[in-house]
Formats: C-alpha cells, sequence, structure tokens
C-alpha cells in the first residue's frame, strides 16, 4: 500500500484495543466482520492467534492485544475483526471495538518518523478530540522473520500464502 499517496485526503477506520484508539487507513479495509471461532496456528509469529475461514480463504488473524502487549483475554462475542489487505496478504485484525471512521487531510496526519525516530509498523498517527490516535502500517505489521514464520506456518497447515 501506498502510504503516501493515501495520506492526501484519506480517511482511517478508528478502533479501540484495551484503553486506546488506534486506525488503520480505510483504503485498506475489505470488511469488518463479527468475531468468529479462531483455529490456532501451530508455528505462527507471536502477533498471529490462527486462522479463520472468511468467504472460503484462509486468512490469519492478527491479535493488536498482542502487538501492543496488553494482557490476554478471550475473544468476545462483542470484538471485531477488521479483514484488510497488506502488500502480502488478506488478513483478519483483531480489535475490540470498532468506534468510527474519520476523514483526514495531509496536515492531520504526522509521520510516524516525526513521532518517534525509527517506529516500527506505524504509518502516522492524528489527533482525534484530544487522543492521539496510532495509525498502524498493515504492511510492516509483521517483520521480515515473522512473515517467513507465517508464510511457512500457513504451508504447513495447507493454506496457499495469499
Amino acid at each position: 500500500m501506498d502510504v503516501e499517496k493515501m495520506r492526501a485526503g484519506t480517511a482511517i477506520l478508528v478502533f479501540a484495543t484495551g484503553d486506546r484508539t488506534h486506525a488503520v487507513y480505510l483504503g485498506a479495509v475489505v470488511k469488518v466482520e463479527f468475531s468468529v471461532e479462531v483455529t490456532p496456528l501451530p508455528q505462527a509469529p507471536r502477533t498471529v492467534i490462527g486462522v479463520i475461514n472468511w468467504r472460503g480463504r484462509i486468512l490469519p488473524v492478527l491479535s493488536m492485544r498482542r502487538r501492543l502487549g496488553l494482557p490476554e483475554r478471550s475473544i468476545a462475542t462483542d470484538d471485531r475483526l477488521i479483514v484488510a489487505r497488506s502488500a502480502r496478504r488478506l488478513l483478519a485484525l483483531l480489535v475490540d471495538e470498532i468506534v468510527g471512521v474519520a476523514s483526514l487531510s495531509e496536515q492531520d496526519i504526522a509521520a510516524a518518523g516525526a513521532i518517534w525516530h525509527g517506529i516500527e509498523g506505524i504509518a502516522g498517527a492524528t489527533k482525534i478530540s484530544s487522543e492521539v490516535v496510532l495509525i498502524h502500517d498493515l504492511d510492516a505489521f509483521l517483520d521480515g522473520e515473522e512473515e517467513i514464520a507465517l508464510e511457512s506456518a500457513l504451508a504447513g497447515a495447507g493454506s496457499p500464502p495469499r
């Protein structure tokens, strides 16, 4: 996904996990679904809690709680799955709740490097009301080693990698 292209006059899907609000670019979102049972995926990276069958496709499910280092909890019926497209694959992002959609201009978004030098997995940040909202970059959600581990785990589960 071309983050620079998406910044100008774009929208974000805002969600909550724990007591913090985060976002992804709406252009990457395919659908928001109610939570479903997740099948564990052996040998997957820590952030990947398993897989789901979504419309006949096997999708890895990534946990925002694990990514953010928050306490684990059982998947609740009111949790949501954000089905989104990264540059490499379709995936499902498990979040606590969907807050809504926000429309932004380029001036509304601070580049990740301006927030914290060397920050990974963050495309930028914006302010909604008085809260800073980090915008996650799905293309950088997993590092290179985690991508390789996920590919291997999905192949071992009999799933095509994309």
